[in-house]
């Protein structure tokens, strides 16, 4: 799962953030959540436009007081996203319905407002979801998708482009080997040294090319030939045994 708080500083973003584990500690979820602290609103939207987050908590103070107009175009970008809202001003809370929040936190009551948040968000099912999303590490970024979603991720200088199904195209900076042993547990494998493919979208290999099933073909280095199809081979064996 993961969380990013986004506020005017780091000291503000380190409350919340303690407020909000003293809550989580009872849910199977903070294993497996990432809780980032964003002071640049302009940092954010960049991030928020790459990565899925699953919960965002957006102090109204930030991009000059206007959090929530902030949260309305986070809202353009991708609809699929908790919000929660924290503020000095309890007047706001009729202006941020807008935004579409789970729950507006008062700062001056931050411990018990949060845990009525929580309460909200477990009874919408927030923490009984099932999540596919998986969080790497590349570079100084992480990365959280869903694998089954990425058709394959190849390098461009220095950057790491993940194509997913519906086509789009995400950038981080990193270098395939930083993402290549995280990922291959997701049925991926290394056609050349500059491209992973997740096997599940591939039609068939006809000699030096990789043809995907939706007609594009990628080309296999020699040196990765032999690997390439063994892993086709093994991962249509599997997939064969799974529906038998």
């Amino acid at each position: 799962m993961n969380v990013a708080i986004v506020c005017n500083s780091m000291a503000a973003g380190d409350e919340i953030k303690r407020v909000l584990r003293t809550f989580l500690n009872k849910h199977q979820a903070l294993a497996k959540c990432d809780i980032s602290i964003i002071t640049d609103a302009g940092e954010f939207r960049e991030k928020f436009k790459m990565q899925v987050f699953h919960l965002v908590i957006i102090d109204t103070q930030i991009e000059q007081n206007q959090g929530i107009q902030f949260a309305c175009e986070l809202r353009t970008y991708n609809k699929n996203f908790s919000l929660l809202f924290v503020s000095e001003n309890p007047d706001l809370v009729y202006d941020s319905f807008l935004a579409e929040p789970v729950y507006f936190l008062n700062k001056k009551c931050l411990h018990s407002d949060m845990k009525k948040a929580i309460d909200v968000l477990e009874r919408k099912g927030f923490f009984r979801r099932e999540d596919s999303s998986v969080v790497w590490k590349v570079g100084v970024s992480n990365v959280c998708m869903n694998p089954r979603n990425i058709v394959y991720i190849y390098k461009e200088k220095n950057w790491l482009v993940f194509v997913t199904e519906k086509g789009k195209r995400y950038k981080f900076r990193g270098t395939i080997s930083q993402i290549e042993k995280q990922i291959k547990p997701y049925d991926f494998v290394k056609i050349e040294c500059g491209c992973i493919v997740n096997l599940s979208y591939v039609s068939h290999i006809k000699e030096l090319q990789l043809y995907l099933k939706d007609g594009k073909n990628l080309y296999i280095s020699r040196r990765n030939r032999r690997l390439v199809e063994q892993a086709f081979h093994d991962y249509k064996v599997e997939l064969t045994k799974m529906t038998v």
